[in-house]
């Protein structure tokens, strides 16, 4: 696990400006990269860098392997197979897969849609219409008429990344993640459909923002 600072910023339309001011930590998952709340009180100090496991054990949190023994057992079940898991504990794992991604997924849902492909591709047009385009074509006439076809382009190009935002941050971001995570526990898609039905009628955002039938794709995709 990685622990890393939540801080406060000023920002206009998703860019940044300011020194941030830390309000909080959260714990991120070095192989799916998922997002949990830290509780640095489990730690005893943290480490500044990359270091061999036995080390940050040692320096960390000396009593990892007595008080998370119980999730170990189960993580060790998972790896080797054996004995099976029992089907409520299986599917309670599952079920937090999707539990972990919850706020990354609320917290993007609920801001703008304009992202970072949005705000290159209006550079873009500003650059090339305002300073590149005039250098080439000489005629103002024929200037106005490009530059008019290059704004009615990028006005398309805008609306269309404006209303796939929130799909190309699912398909970018959670579907590999969510996926990587619940290879192990070899869900089908009647498992996954259930799941996602429970949490929307626990009215959470996962339950209606994923699909299982692309959630199966993936799936599928990183065996």
């Amino acid at each position: 696990m990685l622990i890393c600072n939540v801080e406060m910023a000023n920002h206009v339309y998703s860019v940044v400006y300011g020194k941030g001011e830390t309000i909080g930590h959260y714990a991120q998952c070095q192989n799916c990269h998922s997002e949990l709340p830290a509780r640095l009180n489990k730690f005893k100090t943290l480490a500044d860098g990359i270091a061999p496991l036995v080390t940050l054990v040692r320096t960390t949190n000396p009593r990892v392997y007595e008080t998370e023994k119980g999730r170990l057992d189960i993580e060790r079940m998972i790896k080797e197979g054996t004995p099976p898991l029992p089907r409520d504990v299986r599917f309670e794992l599952m079920l937090e897969k999707f539990h972990a991604v919850e706020p990354e997924i609320r917290n993007r849902l609920d801001t703008s849609r304009v992202d970072r492909s949005f705000i290159v591709a209006l550079a873009a047009y500003v650059v090339a219409a305002l300073f590149i385009l005039p250098l080439l074509i000489r005629d103002s006439m024929r200037l106005g008429q490009v530059q008019a076809y290059m704004l009615l382009g990028t006005f398309l190009l805008l609306g269309y990344l404006m209303l796939t935002a929130h799909a190309r941050f699912l398909r970018g971001s959670i579907y590999p993640k969510l996926s990587a995570a619940l290879r192990p526990l070899k869900p089908g898609p009647k498992e996954l459909d259930l799941i996602l039905r429970m949490l929307k009628q626990r009215r959470l955002v996962a339950g209606t923002a994923l699909k299982a039938r692309k959630l199966t794709g993936w799936l599928a995709r990183t065996r």
